[in-house]
């Protein structure tokens, strides 16, 4: 019986950590000593790549795979998922603007951010078109898969696949609670995260709960807004997990989730003047009352705000056959967001400012799919 209790803190000034000091304490079981001689050994897990539906050791994958584990996602402060493409070769992850989506390119294949994904993304088994860096915080292990995964992916897989494995609940009861806070030219930011997990019944029914919350003002700042919004980002994120143990043969697992952002003063597609020196000496004066743009600041008087929610329920049942294993899932989710703010001139004029753009989908996703014997449990996974 292990009980783990992590806290931690960050403070970041101009990109570059001050203080970090994480503090883990736990209580477990002494690990096995060597018989005989009494000596220890050390034994390192095994990476094991699930993508493939066949639970296949790193080193005996069929496929060009690159395995982000937990620790080392700690270990390289990962807390964006535009930082995994500076650890994994042949990938790129590309966002439009501070709130657009997040679109991925493999081996030089692009997604069109309009149309379609080329590179399918699983988190816990469930498609996504776009990823929320909130995810992040309960990481298991993080999967890239170049090249084409249609044989057992589908559609979208032309470029490759992203398999995201949060963590499941577990039997111990584990809390963790981190907080952050960082500064950048333009302004500053915080963020904070609290999870908690463990038996709810014993051996049958275990649960996890995740929230976080973060705040930030944005990186490119808009100081002639007619709503005196200069930018800021407002996420919320809530998880819940639970599983149900119901004997040695099926595992029931259910989550629900809901994330929600709030962005005054941002859209999702934000232009600068490509010359901002032509543009200033034309605009300035005239235009946009002596105020003068750079690399970091707009002077549109477009209403801008962004506005997006998400919400997913889904469940899994893991039965095992004897001679196969047999993986079911079905999960469904809705998808709201609204942007607003083109300014068609790009000045401080208030005459000429409109535009916006509005997604919203409900889609429900099934599967069902049998296994080799040797395959193992693993939640989601089909």
């Amino acid at each position: 019986m292990r009980g783990t209790i992590r806290t931690g803190f960050r403070c970041l000034l101009g990109g570059v950590s001050l203080l970090a000091v994480p503090v883990l304490a736990s209580a477990q079981d002494a690990g096995t000593a060597a018989e005989g001689d009494g000596e220890a050994k050390d034994t390192v897990e095994a990476i094991v790549v699930t993508g493939t539906r066949q639970n296949t050791r790193l080193a005996d994958a069929p496929v060009a795979a690159t395995v982000l584990t937990e620790q080392f996602i700690r270990d390289a402060r990962i807390d964006s998922l535009r930082q995994i493409d500076d650890y994994v070769p042949n990938v790129q992850f590309n966002q439009m603007g501070q709130v657009g989506g997040t679109y991925v390119t493999i081996r030089g294949i692009e997604s069109n951010p309009f149309i379609v994904n080329r590179a399918a993304v699983y988190i816990d088994g469930i498609p996504f078109r776009s990823l929320r860096d909130q995810a992040l915080g309960t990481v298991e292990q993080i999967e890239v898969l170049r090249g084409p995964q249609g044989t057992l992916y589908g559609a979208n897989t032309e470029s490759g696949l992203i398999v995201i494995r949060t963590r499941q609940p577990s039997d111990q009861f584990e809390g963790e609670v981190t907080a952050s806070a960082f500064a950048f030219g333009n302004g500053n930011g915080a963020d904070a995260r609290l999870s908690v997990g463990g038996p709810l019944i014993a051996d049958t029914l275990t649960g996890s709960f995740v929230a976080s919350q973060s705040t930030a003002d944005s990186f490119v700042r808009n100081i002639a807004s007619s709503i005196g919004e200069r930018g800021a980002l407002n996420d919320t994120y809530l998880q819940g997990k639970l599983r149900w143990t119901a004997g040695d043969r099926l595992t029931v697992d259910l989550i629900a989730s809901a994330a929600i952002q709030r962005a005054p003063g941002l859209y999702e597609q934000e232009f600068l003047p490509m010359d901002m020196e032509a543009y200033n000496q034309r605009y300035a004066a005239s235009f946009n009352g002596g105020l003068r743009t750079d690399r970091f600041t707009l002077l549109n008087d477009a209403p801008k705000r962004t506005a997006a929610d998400e919400y997913l329920i889904g469940a899994a049942a893991n039965m095992d056959l004897g001679f196969a294993v047999l993986d079911g899932n079905v999960s469904w989710r809705k998808l709201s967001d609204v942007s607003h703010g083109t300014d068609l001139d790009m000045t401080a004029l208030p005459s000429v400012a409109a535009g916006m753009t509005i997604a919203k989908s409900t889609g429900i996703s099934k599967r069902a799919c049998p296994r080799g014997r040797a395959a193992r449990r693993n939640g989601w996974w089909g």
